[in-house]
């Protein structure tokens, strides 16, 4: 099972960051002093606290037979998802646009504003190709943000909401 196996990757590279932080601790309060030793950790601490709750994923399900292509993404879209809003714009480039593609965000409870600059870029580049796109899923909580960044009102005719068949016409 694929989601069993990058779960207990993902809890093996947390648990060696985990163990990197208390060897670097220690070796801090070892070769310096004890009050720079517990600086040390806090912040290492504190930046591996916020790499987790700002874990932000996409994952692609390439469709079949014609059927569209699905990106479901979750976590939080912000600027420390860039990178992998990044890697996701080029894996959707080597797709065949004709079958369209479905933007699932309903995983997705927060977009800062560079977040919603990037996600509507990524949108700009699949439509430019040629694919009709759907998003699915937008929260009340950004998706105001996520329009008022869509100045050419890309967005609009594409966000799915309640009795929208949108998702049939992808």
């Amino acid at each position: 099972h694929a989601g069993g196996e990058r779960d207990r990757e993902d809890r093996e590279r947390n648990e060696d960051l985990e163990a990197l932080v208390l060897v670097g601790t220690a070796f801090v309060v070892l070769f310096g002093d004890l009050l720079h030793g517990v600086e040390a950790g806090l912040l290492a601490t504190l930046a591996l606290a916020l790499l987790r709750v700002a874990r932000f994923r996409a994952k692609i399900h390439r469709g079949e037979d014609g059927a569209p292509h699905q990106i479901s993404f979750s976590g939080p879209i912000t600027f420390l998802a860039i990178p992998e809003l990044e890697a996701t714009r080029a894996r959707l480039a080597l797709l065949d646009p004709a079958a369209g593609v479905i933007l699932d965000v309903r995983s997705v409870l927060e977009m800062d504003f560079t977040g919603c600059q990037r996600f509507l870029s990524l949108v700009i580049d699949v439509v430019a190709r040629g694919a009709k796109v759907a998003i699915l899923g937008a929260s009340p909580s950004y998706r105001s943000k996520l329009l008022a960044t869509d100045r050419d009102r890309l967005l609009e005719t594409r966000l799915e909401l309640a009795g929208n068949p949108l998702i049939d016409a992808v």
